[in-house]
């Protein structure tokens, strides 16, 4: 039995029909999640966080240097001082005096002295207002020599008639007054025994010191072997005085601003030198990938669209996510729907195609 070519291509048809093999189709991967990015700090937020510092220093130079200069030109550790004394010398009673105490430039008989009245003030100023702590004393000094040339004392005596006594002042004058009465008769005594116990002829010196913070401001000084004296007064001419505790305290105020002003300007160049090479890094790659996207932007402007969000276009689609742009073009070609370009960071882009129902992206990324 003959069989023909008609009858056998029949057959064949009937057994591929039977026996047909399925091709396996690849499978696209469906991203149902939404879209999340990693949270990421964008070239300008890294770079203002360097800025801020590097501001923050400078100012902390500039008010420290400004400190320094004001320190310079007007805290000064001078100051300046004077005194101002008087006395009146008051006698026992007697037949030749009308006035009890005597004023002052006169001669005084040494035996009718009684007392010694001295008035003591002190004064400085300053050129700005500080806070000073005094003491001071009145101090009596006796000293008794041979009637002899260049002989040496025999007897010294010290007392303090006004014993460390302080004030506390505030401002930029400062005064301090006092009134002493100096017990003449008592040291003259102590001479006279002295001479007559021993039967030596003597010469004494008596003075009566103000000293401030142990500095000698004023003084009345006696020469005494004779029967009449006189008294030679001295005080402190207004002079310029270098203020040691205040010297001491701007010194240390002022070590503090310069050490600022060094450290905040050392920080300040550390930090400028980190924001330059933080710039010479990545300034660079950021224009690499700028300029790829430029370019992409540039060729295919009639095609894609520019859009703020891509979410509300996406909800609940799958997302298809494709390896190269040049792909998402051809997809895009296929179902004739525009681009849409969403701009996530200084260094990401995402490109979409959204069909109908499931959307094609495609993330441009600085791998560098």
């Amino acid at each position: 039995m003959t069989i023909n070519n008609s009858e056998k291509e029949i057959e064949l048809l009937d057994i591929f029909e039977e026996e047909k093999i399925e091709v396996p189709q690849k499978e696209i991967k469906k991203d149902n999640s939404k879209l999340k990015y990693p949270k990421y700090d964008s070239f300008e937020k890294k770079l203002m966080r360097k800025i801020i510092p590097i501001v923050v220093m400078i100012i902390v130079s500039a008010i420290s240097l400004f400190k320094i200069f004001d320190y310079i030109a007007n805290n000064k550790e001078t100051f300046k001082e004077l005194s101002t004394s008087n006395y009146f010398v008051c006698l026992s009673d007697n037949e030749y005096y009308e006035l009890e105490c005597q004023p002052e430039n006169m001669q005084y008989l040494a035996g009718e002295t009684k007392t010694i009245k001295y008035n003591v003030s002190y004064n400085a100023l300053y050129n700005y207002n500080v806070d000073k702590k005094y003491n001071y004393d009145i101090v009596a000094d006796l000293d008794i020599y041979s009637d002899e040339e260049n002989s040496k004392t025999l007897i010294h005596k010290s007392e303090k008639i006004v014993s460390n006594k302080m004030v506390k002042m505030q401002g930029s004058y400062h005064t301090i007054n006092d009134t002493v009465t100096i017990p003449f008769s008592k040291y003259y005594n102590l001479i006279q025994s002295y001479e007559n116990k021993y039967g030596v002829l003597t010469k004494s010196t008596f003075k009566i010191t103000f000293k401030v913070n142990n500095k000698d401001i004023s003084s009345i000084n006696m020469n005494l072997g004779r029967s009449t004296y006189k008294i030679d007064k001295q005080d402190t001419k207004n002079s310029s005085i270098i203020d040691k505790s205040l010297k001491e305290s701007l010194t240390s105020e002022l070590m503090v601003y310069i050490i600022v002003f060094a450290v905040s300007s050392i920080v300040s160049i550390i930090l400028l030198i980190n924001i330059i090479y933080f710039l010479i890094r990545y300034t660079p790659k950021k224009s690499s990938y700028q300029n790829s996207l430029k370019e992409i932007l540039k060729n295919y402007d009639r095609i894609i669209v520019e859009i703020k969000d891509v979410k509300p276009l996406i909800q609940d689609k799958p997302i298809i996510k494709v390896k190269t742009f040049l792909e998402l073009v051809d997809l895009r070609d296929t179902i004739d729907r525009p681009i849409l370009h969403v701009r996530i960071n200084s260094i990401k882009d995402a490109f979409y195609v959204n069909d109908a129902d499931k959307i094609y992206e495609y993330v441009m990324k600085d791998n560098n």
